[in-house]
């Protein structure tokens, strides 16, 4: 990228604590820190993390309004989206409640977000199965140096419901909401730098993927000191992050969280009885099959 991109601020609700323990489930934390009362009654519980991490990161970056709003979400508000069709089916299809259809859709996340934070400027839903997160990031990164708009806030958000757990048998599903507020400006809260996002579209073989992206940002695989990554097979220094979130398709944007805050504290978790130092270049890879990879490197500042 030609522009810099620098991430001022992060928020996540996952299984992840303040103390870098892993819990077996998600950690809500206590919405009405972040979260009128009064509001809070008409959200749904995706809603609600959606809404805290977002505040989280704004808060960090200490900025009130967004220019731009962007949300990667494969499932959407399911919980939602499930009490609409069965209502549906319960009623032989008819007398459905229109309020239950508009809450089930997708967008209604970043609509929600914008009314909260008084954001008027661009505001998209990205639902691209497991790439969501990261077309996202991408959309902002394009949107900020073609001169759309200064900032961004981007962010992963799924749940999950019982019934996807039925379907999904036998696997960790997990769910979670992260987020990042990206800028042109880099200040006294700026954490790091997102040097470069790549998809993959021509169906590669991941370390064919890799070597790609290696070659077109001009460094080499040395000059990775941590890879963030599902798949252990670099000789590099690796966290699994699916270990901590478990499966869920936007879980990229807490891997994005979590090596912003390494990178910033220059000091690796606990919980992955690994030292690292000298903590320069991050690189996230995520691989859920031959059709769905994706990279995104950060860099200190």
């Amino acid at each position: 990228m030609k522009t810099k991109v620098y991430i001022n601020g992060t928020g996540s609700i996952s299984k992840l604590d303040s103390s870098n323990k892993i819990n077996d489930s998600v950690i809500e934390p206590n919405y009405k820190e972040l979260i009128p009362a009064m509001k809070l009654r008409r959200m749904s519980r995706v809603m609600r993390m959606n809404n805290f991490a977002a505040l989280m990161a704004l808060e960090q970056a200490n900025v009130k309004c967004p220019d731009s709003i962007n949300i990667g979400t494969a499932y959407g508000c399911l919980t939602d989206t499930e009490k609409f069709l069965s209502t549906l089916l319960d009623n032989d299809e008819e007398f459905s409640n229109p309020s239950a259809f508009i809450n089930s859709t997708h967008n209604t996340l970043a609509g929600n977000l914008a009314i909260l934070t008084g954001s008027k400027g661009q505001n998209f839903t990205f639902v691209h199965n497991e790439n969501s997160f990261e077309n996202a990031l991408l959309d902002a990164c394009v949107g900020i140096e073609e001169g759309s708009f200064d900032n961004a806030l981007v962010g992963g958000v799924d749940e999950k419901t019982e019934i996807l757990e039925t379907v999904c048998l036998n696997k960790n599903i997990g769910e979670g909401a992260s987020f990042i507020f990206v800028s042109k400006t880099k200040n006294e809260t700026s954490l790091a730098e997102v040097l470069a996002i790549k998809i993959d579209n021509k169906n590669l073989e991941l370390s064919v993927f890799v070597d790609e992206f290696l070659k077109e940002e001009d460094i080499s695989l040395k000059d990775i000191d941590l890879i963030i990554s599902s798949d252990e097979v670099f000789e590099v220094p690796t966290i699994n992050y699916k270990k901590i979130t478990g499966e869920y398709p936007t879980a990229t944007a807490f891997a994005c969280v979590l090596a912003t805050n390494i990178i910033t504290k220059q000091t690796m978790p606990q919980f992955t009885n690994t030292k690292v130092d000298n903590l320069n270049n991050i690189l996230i890879v995520t691989s859920y099959s031959k059709q769905s990879k994706s990279l995104i490197l950060l860099k200190i500042i």
